[in-house]
């Protein structure tokens, strides 16, 4: 069985408000495991909060439930995003805010652990300056092309046979 990845970029845009992403983790959670946005959706609904289907059903802050806190949904958000991470992000990838917009929530490329991985000599990386995959390599590559775009993914006696992420 394969997993389902999400792409790369943003998820939500312009926003910290919890009701805002919230939403939108829901909203990715339902199209990647149904079964599991509606025990969110069931965990909300026990706060109070009125649902009609999963995503859409985290008002403003003054119209929520008596009692909730942010802190509440903060947990739920925390967990969606930890069960998202551990599942459905591509490789080398993570879930959070862009580090150049602390207002964009979306799935990035990890430069840290690319980096990390590299050095480590658990993935190869390769680029249009001279560098070039040893013939026969079979692992993890990451691809940098003279414009700076990143291609990551597993190569098998040294040709690309799975794309986990492109990057422009």
């Amino acid at each position: 069985m394969t997993t389902e990845t999400m792409a790369i970029g943003p998820i939500v845009e312009n926003t910290i408000l919890i009701n805002e992403t919230l939403s939108a983790l829901l909203w990715e959670l339902n199209g990647l495991n149904p079964k599991r946005a509606m025990g969110y959706h069931n965990e909300l609904a026990q706060m109070g909060f009125v649902c009609d289907f999963a995503g859409a059903c985290i008002p403003e802050q003054d119209e929520w439930p008596e009692g909730v806190t942010h802190d509440d949904l903060g947990e739920v958000q925390d967990e969606i995003i930890e069960y998202l991470q551990d599942h459905h992000i591509p490789p080398y990838c993570y879930l959070g805010t862009h580090e150049g917009d602390g207002a964009s929530l979306g799935v990035w490329p990890d430069v840290e652990s690319i980096e990390m991985a590299i050095q480590d000599g658990e993935i190869l990386s390769f680029d249009d300056n001279g560098q070039a995959l040893p013939e026969g390599y079979t692992g993890d590559a990451v691809y940098t092309n003279d414009h700076g775009n990143m291609t990551c993914g597993h190569v098998v006696n040294g040709e690309f046979v799975k794309t986990y992420w492109d990057c422009v």
